[in-house]
């Protein structure tokens, strides 16, 4: 790997990182909130769920610079980038909705747009490589959290 080859690496993997770490800053002051909500059986606890962010924010930070690498002047590239970018923003605001203004409904909405934006994005890395195989643990843990998410709306209507 030459200098670049890392620098574009690891550029990849701390874009990826923020977007978990801004979704965080909502997260963390509402934990309390979230605590007193009733939950499910199926709630994972707390660890697991900080140990899944951060696997598929790794994951989909490796993606990212495998995609990079194709060339990003390329129509395909330029559009598999885009849908990345949408689908980490649809991320981030799931954190700003859920936790930030503390909206069940809403989140549970954009819990489902992220997971879907999240779909769109790897069929479009699928396209140019085989990167897509990186996203399917997250592909399942978005659906998870948006699953969560309207369960935990009907119980708390």
């Amino acid at each position: 790997m030459s200098y670049s080859d890392i620098s574009r690496f690891l550029g990849s993997i701390f874009l990826s990182l923020l977007a978990g770490f801004i979704g965080s800053l909502f997260a963390v002051p509402s934990l309390g909130w979230f605590g007193q909500l009733k939950m499910p059986l199926f709630t994972q606890p707390s660890w697991l769920v900080v140990f899944a962010f951060l696997v598929f924010y790794l994951l989909l930070g490796i993606s990212l610079y495998l995609i990079r690498s194709q060339g990003t002047t390329k129509v395909e590239v330029k559009k598999a980038l885009l849908l990345f970018t949408i689908q980490q923003l649809s991320g981030i605001l799931w954190f700003v909705v859920l936790f930030g203004l503390r909206s069940l409904p809403l989140g549970s909405l954009v819990a489902t747009i992220w997971w879907v934006y999240l779909l769109f994005t790897g069929r479009s890395f699928q396209r140019l490589m085989s990167t897509s195989k990186l996203l399917i643990p997250t592909y399942l843990w978005v659906g998870f959290v948006a699953v969560l998410n309207w369960t935990l709306f009907f119980l708390n209507r």
